[in-house]
């Protein structure tokens, strides 16, 4: 799991389902988006201006992959 402290949090979600928008991001709680080996779910904390995002991929390239492309998003 990863903490990422933001400026913000609804606009790093909102830009985080276009990114990953081919994929049909389901808005549960969040952002949860899954692939045929991937999944992610993204939230924003209550009380913080946190995001936190939970991801598991079938390779660690992939994960990689998309944790840069995560990092892109917030800048």
């Amino acid at each position: 799991m990863l903490n990422l402290h933001v400026n913000d949090p609804d606009v790093i979600l909102s830009n985080i389902k276009l990114e990953f928008a081919h994929l049909k991001p389901l808005e549960i709680d969040g952002v949860n988006i899954y692939s045929d080996s991937m999944c992610m779910t993204a939230r924003k904390s209550n009380t913080e201006t946190i995001i936190r995002i939970q991801l598991e991929t079938s390779t660690k390239e992939e994960f990689h992959e998309i944790l840069d492309k995560i990092k892109a998003i917030i800048g």
